[in-house]
């Protein structure tokens, strides 16, 4: 099903947000439904302010019911001084989701692809996303490029730091007992 309207995406669109923002992050992985409902409240928070102060809008693909099949936004982020610019924010294309019955009817590509159309439009010289690996395609498709944008997540690099030290202990663990075993087995052939 073709949406009967793709269109501006309004404060009272904001549930619908929220909403696709939650099952996006539940298509992602990697988080608890407790984790993504506590974020909601707090989402919603944020995107009510930023939306009232023009600073992220975005796109709804309505289907002829009125519901909202799919939504993409754009915040305007504060952003550093570059060379050959003179703009102090860079468009950031932020939570895309398409309702799984109306996936692969080219609804995200529309979207993120007149949120492209408006960045350029008023002059920014680049926009910039994250991306997941279902919407991978759809970004390359759109001429979007991979960067050498790089991170540090805490909690994993401490997780994962834990893990090393607790393999490492283990290891060790074992190669003391192999000695202890092998000195033993060799003071009782004596």
């Amino acid at each position: 099903m073709v949406p009967e309207l793709l269109r501006p995406a309004r404060r009272d669109d904001i549930p619908a947000l929220v909403d696709h923002r939650h099952r996006m992050f539940l298509d992602i992985g990697g988080r608890t439904e407790d984790q993504i409902a506590a974020h909601d409240a707090r989402y919603r928070r944020w995107v009510r302010a930023r939306l009232a102060r023009r600073e992220v809008f975005g796109y709804i693909a309505e289907g002829g019911d009125g519901r909202a099949l799919a939504s993409a936004l754009l915040w305007l982020r504060p952003d550093h001084p570059r060379p050959g610019t003179t703009k102090d924010r860079t468009p950031y294309v932020f939570s895309v989701y398409t309702a799984p019955s109306a996936r692969r009817k080219g609804l995200a590509t529309r979207l993120v692809r007149r949120l492209v159309e408006e960045a350029r439009r008023h002059g920014y010289p680049r926009i910039v996303l994250h991306a997941s690996e279902m919407g991978l395609p759809v970004y390359e498709k759109l001429g979007f490029e991979r960067t050498r944008e790089m991170r540090i997540v805490f909690d994993r690099l401490r997780t994962s730091r834990a893990r090393v030290s607790r393999s490492r202990a283990r290891r060790r663990s074992a190669s003391t007992r192999a000695g202890r075993r092998a000195r033993t087995n060799r003071g009782g052939r004596a």
